[in-house]
């Protein structure tokens, strides 16, 4: 991935520039590739047993970078409740629109991905 890549992502995940802005920003780079034409963003909220969230819209060209922008506290989550975070991918890849996935755990954790 490219440095230029990888400092808009950042942005991203500090907040700094919105979801929107960042996919400009990135199909202005080249770095935007044909993604799935159902939907426009990938949504997700993951909360922790603390209540911690983490948000993220990500444009749906982008998807091949959510490995990249979502905290390891996000996939520890994630992998607590066995959910593969490129299976999820591969789904979307594939087309799926609506929620992907939606689960609450007896901990108070709630993980939850659908396209828009």
């Amino acid at each position: 991935m490219r440095e230029e890549t990888i400092k808009i992502l950042k942005m991203v995940e500090e907040g700094k520039i919105n979801a929107e802005e960042a996919y400009r920003l990135l199909e202005a780079l080249g770095e935007i590739w044909n993604a799935p034409s159902k939907g426009k963003f990938v949504k997700i909220r993951i909360e922790n047993e603390d209540g911690k969230v983490f948000n993220v819209s990500l444009p749906i060209g982008m998807i091949r970078f959510l490995r990249n922008i979502v905290p390891e506290d996000a996939k520890a989550v994630l992998n607590d409740n066995e959910i593969d975070l490129n299976e999820i991918i591969n789904i979307i890849y594939e087309g799926e629109t609506g929620t992907i996935l939606d689960v609450e755990g007896e901990d108070g954790e709630s993980i939850k991905i659908w396209i828009e």
